[in-house]
Order: C-alpha cells, then sequence, then structure tokens
C-alpha cells in the first residue's frame, strides 16, 4: 500500500484498465476513454514521480488487480488522485478495503491525513474525521462564447427554480410530454 512505482508506465496502465473497466468505461468517463485525460494523468504521474511524491495502491486476487489508487504525497498528506476497481469483485468491496488499508499506512507513517477527493459520498464520511469545504472559482474571458457561458450558469437556476415552480399539468404541456386530442 501507497509504494512508489517501480514501472510506473505498466502500473499506470493496469491500474488504468481496472478503472475503465465497469461503469467508468461503459460511460465514456474512465482516464483511458478520454484521450486529454489519458494523457494528463500520464504526464502529472511522471511529474510526480520524478520528485518521489507519487504513490500508487493495488489489491491484488487471484493474480488480477482487484482496486487501484494513484496518489499524491504532499506536505504529510496523501490525496487519492485516481481511483478504480474491478467490478467482477464488487461484492468483496475491494475499494473500501484499499482506502482502509491506505489510511492505515498513512497512520503508520506518520503522515498527517488520507484526503478522500472528490464529492462527498456516504462511504467517505465513515472514514472521514474531519471535512472541509471546496470552493470553485471560475474565470470567463471577455469573448462571446465565455460570457454565453457565464450568462448561463447564471440564469439557469433561476429557469430551473421557475420551471419548477410550474403547476404539474403545465409542465408537461411546456415539454411536449402531452399529446394533442
Amino acid at each position: 500500500m501507497l509504494i512508489r512505482p517501480a514501472e510506473l508506465e505498466q502500473e499506470l496502465q493496469l491500474g488504468f484498465e481496472v478503472e475503465a473497466s465497469g461503469w467508468k468505461g461503459e460511460h465514456g468517463t474512465a482516464v483511458l476513454c478520454v484521450p486529454q485525460a489519458d494523457r494528463f494523468y500520464r504526464l502529472m504521474a511522471r511529474s510526480f514521480h520524478e520528485e518521489d511524491r507519487l504513490r500508487t495502491s493495488t489489491i491484488r486476487l487471484d493474480g488480477q488487480i482487484a482496486a487501484f489508487d494513484l496518489c499524491l504525497l504532499d506536505n504529510g498528506r496523501v490525496y487519492g488522485i485516481k481511483f478504480g476497481y474491478d467490478e467482477r469483485f464488487r461484492n468483496l468491496a475491494p475499494g473500501l478495503v484499499l482506502q482502509h488499508g491506505e489510511i492505515e499506512r498513512c497512520c503508520e507513517l506518520g503522515l498527517d491525513a488520507f484526503e478522500l477527493l472528490g464529492d462527498d459520498e456516504e462511504y467517505k464520511r465513515r472514514f472521514a474525521t474531519t471535512q472541509r469545504r471546496h470552493y470553485t472559482l471560475r474565470a470567463y474571458g471577455g469573448r462571446p462564447l465565455s460570457l454565453a457561458r457565464y450568462g448561463y450558469r447564471r440564469v439557469r437556476p433561476i429557469l430551473k427554480k421557475a420551471y419548477r415552480s410550474l403547476p404539474a399539468g403545465a409542465a408537461r404541456v411546456r415539454s411536449g410530454a402531452t399529446r394533442a386530442r
């Protein structure tokens, strides 16, 4: 758990294949499904590997990777960057077992924390001892497309609220869900 990869490219490929083996691959959101994401994660991994700040963790069952986590080590904390598990082993919860082992290893090494990044999820709250708020900052240029994106982000919540306040029948008519008789 939380080792410095000896064969970086091979370990990344195997880990990304595991991540793509289930729903992420089916929905096209896995690293291997998006060429830009694949390039980004490989470049990031090489860079942090050169600085001795990249760590990987795997769980193997019968010689096959059941779960994989690509992590960064920085200032006494481990950040789980890219995680995946083989859904054939879902009933054994290899992802939870892996993250539990990573947290345990952080304690053994005297590290400050294992950061469970991403969306707030129930399983993460079970592991967590504290929470920190994260904020999103968006910057828009002065070009028409950027300004349109900005406007859309500002107006969408208002439109959504107005739509939800419509009576149920009116909403169906506006969406074309009712048939003309």
